[in-house]
Formats: C-alpha cells, structure tokens, sequence
C-alpha cells in the first residue's frame, strides 16, 4: 500500500498520511465484510431462548464482534435445516402460541438495551423455547488496531479499496483514482468467484451420505 501510493517508508516519515490511511482501511474493511458471506468471517454461535420475552437470555447474549442484525444470515432452531422466516412486516404476531419458535423479527434499537452485548432480534411466539444456532458474519473490533489480530479477508482487495478512497480523497490526479477502482472491482470480483464456487449442498434437507440400506427384490 506505502508503495503504491508512493509514501515514504519508515518510522516517524508521513503521520499524517499513515492516519489517514489506517482510517480509510478500516473503512474499507467494514464495507468488504458486508458484500459476501465471506468464510473466513462466518461464525457459528448458540443462544437459549428465555421463553417470555422472545429474546434470547443474557447468559447467550450476541458479543461485540457481532453488532447488526444485517450480519445475520440464518437462523436455526437446534438441528432443525429450516432457518426461521421472518417476521412479515404486514403480519401481526399477537395472535401466536406455543412454545415453538416460528417467525423471528429484528429488534427496534430502543428495544434493544444490554451492557455486554447485543439481542439483536426477536422471536414469535414470545413464549417459545429452545435453543437457536446462528450463523452470522463476526467483524473483530480491534482489527487494525491490534496487531496480532488476524484479518480474513483477502489483503489485496483491502489494500486496492484503500489505495482508491486515498487517491480520491487527494484529488491530485483522477486517473489514478479510476485505475484503482478498477484494480480494486477486479479483485473483489474475484473473491466473489472463488466463494461461489465451493462446492455446497443443493438440497440441505437431504443427508449428505447414505444412513440406510435396503436390497432390492428380484
């Protein structure tokens, strides 16, 4: 990144500049965490329902690397293969009952209030029970700023989409911002690629190997 936008190396040599770029890094990174399921940032996590309020208990709430329900991809009610629908905005859950968990619907932020942690969501009926697995993106808080933290994510479609709002942000020279915007689409079309390609199950309701034998009658 240093090389590409040409700053000097060294401790102590363009603070100002290494500020800036560490902001539009981290900048970059929250963006590129919200166009894909990245593999590298998916996580599985379990929470216990509290069976009144539809919410899950505080001793499983949502930690700090998973802050919006927008991460959230799916969610599933023990080793159900059917993510819980959501809630229709024009259906009014009131009327539900039972212990089953059967709609699940994002929280209000007003409605969402805990000191170590997020609930993220909500479930209907109210009084169901039960334990959900969620899958869900999970962005480190202390990337880039710890250095020990590793950060999954492809380090040249970081480093290009940092070098482009730099450039953009200087102003100095356009072509140079349109060259690492295209630099930058290309890599991350790439990635985009390769996660499409792994190999998945078509229909997750079937067993992915044969658990019974039969002969067949001749």
């Amino acid at each position: 990144m240093i090389r590409e936008l040409s700053q000097f190396p060294g401790s102590g040599a363009q603070l100002y500049a290494e500020e800036n770029i560490l902001g539009k890094l981290k900048s970059v990174y929250n963006s590129v965490c919200g166009e894909a399921w990245w593999p590298g940032i998916m996580r599985w996590s379990s929470h216990d329902l509290d069976g009144t309020s539809g919410k899950v208990t505080l001793a499983t709430i949502f930690p700090t690397t998973l802050h919006d329900f927008s991460d959230v991809r799916a969610i599933y009610v023990d080793t159900s293969q059917k993510p819980l629908a959501r809630l229709p905005s024009d259906f009014n859950p009131f009327g539900l009952n039972g212990t089953t968990p059967l709609f699940v619907e994002q929280l209000h932020v007003d409605d969402d209030i805990a000191s170590t942690g997020k609930y993220l969501f909500q479930v209907w009926p109210k009084q169901a029970v039960g334990t959900l697995r969620v899958r869900a993106r999970h962005r480190n808080p202390n990337a880039f700023v710890d250095g020990e933290v590793v950060v999954p994510l492809d380090r040249y479609v970081l480093a290009l989409g940092t070098c482009m709002l730099y450039a953009a942000t200087d102003g100095n020279n356009p072509g140079e911002v349109t060259a690492f915007q295209a630099r930058y689409t290309d890599a991350l079309t790439k990635c985009r690629i390769e996660i499409s390609n792994l190999p998945t199950e078509l229909d997750t309701r079937a067993p992915t190997g044969v658990t019974q034998w039969q002969e067949w009658p001749f």
